[in-house]
């Protein structure tokens, strides 16, 4: 065989300079492509961008909005009783005390607004103590997601602040937790945001009950009406009556706060002599 026949067929290879070639040609195309696609809008590039960045505070205040119209709405457009009383406990009290309280309390009652019928409602907001930082130190990871409600808190705490900012009805019924919570609200905050001291000469958000046997300053104890006779189930002990200081209350209704007044007056003189 000659040389020429043992030579090996080399025309459908490509030269390395070919190669590079064909890569600059699909290059160069695919650059025309990519230049034909039209560029995402710039709104929705600002909209990607300030979702990314404040997600989260997005969603809290649609949640608080959320719940602020709601509680707003529900105070506006609910049905007018004579009396609402705002019951909020660090201790968690159930439906069926609740409504025997309010049973009792409109068996005893007048009716101020004059249809015909004597209606009290109360208006629940359980709210759990936050634990301390050497408390949630010393809990195990379980405990410590048990001890926070996430939302529920959120929602009990917004609640809260909604209905006491509004000023609309002055009686309150509080365990000691609360009381003290209150207290705190009526004392501040320095400028370095930490608790100032209680003391004797911290003002009250509550109004004095002098006159009212068994009262105890501001506060009226459930113990010391005649609730403390009735079938209600649950422990009634540390819950106390009080009423909201009459100038910080937004109600227009004349002679509400003394109804108020004249009902814990009731319940506590009706109270069986020992």
């Amino acid at each position: 065989m000659s040389k020429k026949e043992r030579q090996p067929d080399t025309s459908g290879f490509k030269t390395e300079d070919q190669l590079k070639e064909e890569a600059k040609q699909r290059a160069a195309e695919q650059a025309k492509i990519d230049a034909l696609k039209k560029p995402a809008p710039p709104r929705k590039k600002k909209a990607e961008k300030f979702w990314y960045h404040y997600k989260w505070h997005t969603i809290a205040g649609c949640v608080a909005l959320v719940l602020v119209v709601f509680f707003l709405k529900d105070m506006l457009f609910r049905t007018d009783p004579d009396a609402t009383i705002l019951m909020t406990t660090q201790q968690y009290y159930s439906q069926e005390t609740i409504d025997a309280i309010q049973a009792s309390l409109e068996s005893m009652a007048t009716d101020f607004n004059g249809d015909g019928k004597v209606s009290i409602t109360i208006d629940y907001i359980y709210s759990p103590a936050q634990p301390t930082e050497e408390e949630l130190a010393e809990m195990d990871e379980m405990e410590q997601m048990q001890m926070s409600g996430g939302q529920q808190d959120y929602a009990s705490t917004m609640k809260l602040t909604t209905v006491v900012a509004a000023g609309m009805d002055p009686l309150y019924i509080v365990d000691e937790g609360m009381y003290d919570h209150f207290l705190q609200m009526a004392a501040g905050h320095d400028e370095e945001g930490n608790p100032q001291p209680i003391t004797e000469d911290t003002e009250s958000m509550f109004a004095t009950l002098e006159g009212i046997q068994g009262a105890e300053k501001d506060r009226l104890p459930l113990e010391e009406t005649i609730l403390a006779t009735e079938p209600i189930p649950g422990d009634l002990t540390g819950l106390n009556f009080c009423l909201r200081l009459e100038e910080a209350m937004s109600r227009s209704k004349d002679g509400y706060f003394e109804y108020c007044r004249e009902l814990l007056r009731l319940l506590a003189e009706e109270l069986p002599a020992a």
